[in-house]
């Protein structure tokens, strides 16, 4: 019974419907379209990320080479728990922008804190 239907449906000389077409092409097109769109959306994110990471780079490296010098001079306390040591009040100068920071010790007088 099962061959029979088979042998009918290879044999059926008619087409498939108008219908049958348009809504394949409607489904095709708009799968098409939303490929699109998701490359769209994915290009500018990846611009969007090199440009943030760029500028991540430049603020690092600015840090790191003391090339960008902001306007103040502060102190930092700096802390090792495991040995129980605490220096306070070390004075340094602060380089980069952006939250990203870096800072040398300023030169204090003998007998200052800060220098060892």
């Amino acid at each position: 019974m099962k061959q029979n239907k088979l042998k009918q449906k290879w044999q059926d000389s008619g087409g498939e419907t108008l219908v049958e077409v348009l809504v394949s092409i409607l489904i095709g097109a708009l799968a098409v379209f939303l490929l699109f769109g998701a490359v769209v959306v994915s290009v500018n994110l990846d611009r969007k990320a090199r440009a943030a990471d760029k500028a991540l780079k430049e603020c690092i490296m600015g840090a790191e080479n003391r090339t960008k010098e902001a306007a103040e001079t502060g102190k930092i306390k700096i802390s090792n728990v495991t040995c129980g040591i605490t220096k306070e009040n070390i004075p340094v100068t602060f380089y980069g922008d952006k939250g990203v920071l870096s800072y040398k010790l300023n030169s204090t007088p003998a007998g200052g804190e800060g220098g060892g």
